[in-house]
């Protein structure tokens, strides 16, 4: 059991055990409300999306110490100018589900076959046994030479695999960073066993800090409490088990941090990869809808390029497109069927008014053909429009995005001052 939701769990009231982590950990505590002191006047809250953390990653290549260095200077300047860094457990859901497989040592790597040398001929001859065996799972391959290694552990495979780990875990780093210095505390590794007492203390001071950090709430929890008047169950031990287990590998970004929670890991990448498909399936239905608003003047002349000039043309229709859609999100996330004539799109206009105007710019770029609907960088868009939708008192009142397609398209709805990019520059 990690320190974090130890410290939670004491904090708050944990929930059934139906609500726990599949992979066997303990039930989780429900997450927290943003809270402010009473009689202070609440300050704005900055939210990172995962593509900010990420590109913060890259410029100092993964170094933790640099990384973390850089989010605590973000901390400071954003408190300087009067907003506050939160935590965002949709954030931490995708920058978890970055993480690829810290791989234990197998027979087609440099250390695997190390392995398999010091453990003698015996051993060499049952690993290959085991790989032919069978007609599925290593059938038909042959076995490695002892000084061989696979295809895919080549120097320049397995260094480009080493730096995706690395960047995925420094972007970590940076979130627990940015939060923690937003709170004026300097991340360390919680203490080990047998470590000091001093030591020890600090950590649990550090797991404390941390339950007490403001986490604003995901943004499907928030588009069903808007819709349905309710947040879906399960939902609040969720995201407090996101932030969690994120905030763990912050602390400790290594590999064989990484490797020890692999369990938990898998579960949230397998999740990620299903929310994804649907984020996608919703946007697409949300392009269909456009299509069939403007279709109806269209005839078998009507050429390719000038549908989609008359699609990106109709704002209102592009926005109704939108609220539909995330209207049937809002009740599908509750497990209910959208309602005909449902007041549920009204308060979806006036509560996210700034996310429906700047998903429809997005949609409008993509039925004008200027954006391409595939690959990894438009799977993590979805992730940040998602995010941004929920930008305003109900989600983030300044959105720091990675993402240069969702900042054009606040740019081109106005909303450039309150959607901002990361601001880096090169290390000197």
């Amino acid at each position: 059991m990690i320190a974090v939701i130890a410290v939670l769990s004491r904090a708050r009231p944990t929930v059934s055990a139906s609500a726990s982590d599949p992979s066997g950990r303990a039930p989780v505590p429900a997450a927290a409300a943003v809270t402010a002191t009473p009689g202070a006047t609440p300050r704005p809250a900055v939210v990172w999306d995962a593509a900010a953390y990420r590109a913060l990653s890259r410029l100092v290549d993964g170094d933790v110490a640099l990384v973390r260095e850089r989010a605590r200077g973000a901390a400071a300047r954003e408190q300087g100018e009067g907003v506050h860094p939160v935590a965002s457990p949709f954030v931490a859901w995708a920058l978890l589900a970055d993480l690829p497989p810290e791989e234990l040592p197998g027979p087609g790597t440099s250390a695997g076959i190390r392995a398999r040398r010091a453990g003698g001929a015996g051993a060499s001859t049952r690993a290959r046994s085991g790989a032919r065996k069978g007609a599925g799972e290593g059938a038909g391959t042959p076995p490695l030479a002892d000084d061989e290694e696979g295809a895919d552990q080549r120097p320049d495979a397995r260094e480009r695999r080493e730096r995706r780990a690395r960047l995925a875990r420094g972007a970590l780093a940076a979130w627990g960073a940015h939060v923690l210095g937003g709170a004026g505390v300097s991340p360390a590794a919680p203490a080990a066993e047998g470590s000091s007492a001093d030591d020890a203390a600090a950590s649990a001071q550090l797991s404390a800090t941390i339950a007490e950090l403001p986490v604003r709430d995901a943004p499907e929890s928030v588009l069903a409490r808007v819709v349905g008047g309710r947040t879906p169950q399960g939902h609040p031990a969720w995201n407090a088990y996101l932030v969690s287990l994120a905030h763990e590998i912050a602390l400790d970004p290594s590999p064989e941090r990484v490797r020890r929670l692999s369990g938990p890991l898998e579960h949230v990448r397998d999740r990620a990869r299903f929310a994804e498909g649907e984020f996608a399936d919703e946007f697409q239905d949300a392009i269909v809808a456009a299509y069939d608003s403007a279709a109806a003047g269209w005839t078998e002349e009507t050429g390719v390029a000038e549908r989609q000039a008359a699609v990106a043309a109709q704002r209102a229709e592009l926005e109704r497109a939108v609220v539909d859609c995330r209207v049937a999100r809002g009740w599908g996330v509750l497990g209910k069927t959208p309602l005909v004539g449902d007041a549920a799109e009204r308060r979806v206009r006036e509560g996210f008014g700034a996310g429906v105007a700047l998903w429809a710019a997005v949609l409008r770029g993509v039925v004008g053909g200027g954006v391409e609907l595939e690959g990894s960088g438009w799977r993590r868009t979805l992730w940040t429009l998602e995010l941004a939708f929920a930008l305003g008192p109900l989600g983030a009142d300044v959105l720091v995005s990675g993402d240069a397609l969702v900042r054009r398209a606040a740019a081109e709805v106005g909303l450039a001052d309150r959607v901002r990019g990361v601001g880096l520059s090169e290390p000197g």
